[in-house]
């Protein structure tokens, strides 16, 4: 009696791969095996495939060769010893990109298009650099220095002057708007903090500001990083607690923003005096709890998808404070989206881990508090690279709905106005 044995699972391509010839005999001519027209000059080392240039190569039917060899490639040049500091950091960007790209279903060869772009920007950048190479930008005459600028920029820079309403022109208003004002002792406090308040506002900015895959000067160092406990968690216990977690990294942010710290470190959390109005930890620990009690309390709270976290914590927050300008809303989110962008340093983790960390330093005495803190650090780690490249992708639709929300409301009241 024999016994069968199965067959090899059969992986079907989205294109014919020829079949070897025998032995001996004469080569047929090959056609490319993707487009179908053209004699095959390559053959794809991955599937075997016959293709006839760099486009079939590309060809979205073929993105399961294509996608590999362009990580793989861009890994080798990181990994090679010549490649400096910029170098590494620009690849790591365009590498984020093809995976975003990937997430999204889009083309990954339009990162390649668009890094070509910039190429172009980086040249037009450096030749105006050469060009204002000791120049006083604060004496030169207007016409002289239109004369120095390469005629691409100077064109850009005309066109827009003759259009105010382009998009270019508001760009350039704003910028120079946000300069001036970062000049102004007037603005130099948060906008989510009160008018009345005499802060001291810290020489460096929040940790979150700062690129998470390396340290760099001028920001708060992250707080540092909890080990997770020896907890067994069921699986799917961070996809059911990773709402609530974006909710308390709302409700840290806002905090931090509205006491103008940095961080929860030691050295920010002063003792209130008559002069100056710093956070203690107490009083950062009463501001918690009324923005979110159930980290604290015995609570059973827990929140089943993103928007119902992030619309009862900004309800939270509004709840001292009349007409809470929706734009804070905005920029909560935004921060809140950088913080769940997985590094891709694997080593490295999200900004919201760090969150947590923070917030166990700051509790550290209270057992219950940190045990419920080492829970959620423990069940986040369950979550993979593209579960949280999907929850800032829907978090990105949530903040641009905003948007045009208050575009459209902005608009309205415009129209009052001229009523």
């Amino acid at each position: 009696m024999s016994i069968k044995a199965p067959k090899p699972r059969q992986i079907r391509l989205p294109f014919s791969v020829p079949k070897p010839g025998i032995s001996g005999s004469t080569a047929p001519t090959r056609v490319c095996g993707i487009c179908k027209k053209k004699d095959s000059l390559y053959t794809c080392p991955r599937c075997n495939v016959t293709y006839c240039s760099l486009d079939c190569f590309r060809a979205p039917s073929h993105t399961q060769c294509s996608e590999p060899f362009y990580r793989s490639s861009i890994l080798d040049e990181i990994g090679e010893s010549q490649a400096g500091p910029e170098e590494k950091k620009a690849m790591l960007e365009m590498l984020k990109r093809f995976e975003e790209s990937q997430i999204e279903g889009e083309n990954p060869d339009f990162v390649l298009e668009q890094d070509d772009g910039d190429e172009d920007e980086d040249e037009e950048y450096d030749q105006l650099v050469k060009a204002l190479e000791g120049v006083d930008l604060d004496t030169i005459n207007t016409n002289e220095l239109l004369r120095l600028l390469p005629p691409s920029q100077r064109d850009v820079f005309l066109n827009a002057i003759r259009n105010p309403e382009s998009e270019i022109c508001k760009e350039l208003l704003e910028a120079a708007t946000k300069d001036s004002s970062l000049h102004s002792p007037s603005t130099s406090t948060s906008s989510l903090s009160n008018d009345n308040d005499e802060q001291q506002v810290p020489d460096v900015l929040p940790w979150w500001e700062s690129n998470f895959e390396e340290s760099e000067e001028g920001y708060e160092e992250r707080p540092p990083l909890i080990d997770s406990k020896e907890l067994k968690l069921p699986e799917g216990t961070g996809k059911r607690m990773v709402y609530n977690a974006l909710a308390i990294a709302m409700g840290y942010v806002h905090v931090l923003l509205y006491f103008r710290l940095p961080s929860l470190a030691p050295t920010y959390l002063e003792k209130s005096s008559q002069k100056t109005k710093q956070l203690t930890s107490t009083e950062g620990e009463i501001q918690l709890k009324r923005i979110i009690p159930f980290l604290t309390e015995k609570s059973t709270i827990r929140h089943t998808s993103r928007r119902e976290a992030w619309s009862s914590t900004w309800e939270s927050i509004g709840l001292d404070t009349q007409g809470l300008d929706p734009s804070i809303l905005i920029r909560l989110l935004t921060i809140l989206k950088t913080m769940i962008h997985p590094p891709l340093d694997t080593s490295a983790r999200p900004g919201i881990m760090y969150v947590l960390s923070d917030l166990h330093r700051l509790y550290s005495g209270r057992k219950d508090v940190e045990k419920k803190i080492e829970f959620y650090l423990v069940a986040l780690n369950q979550i993979g690279r593209k579960e949280w490249l999907d929850l800032e992708k829907h978090l990105e639709k949530d903040i641009i709905e905003l948007e045009r929300e208050l575009g459209d409301e902005e608009e309205i009241r415009d129209t009052r106005l001229l009523i």
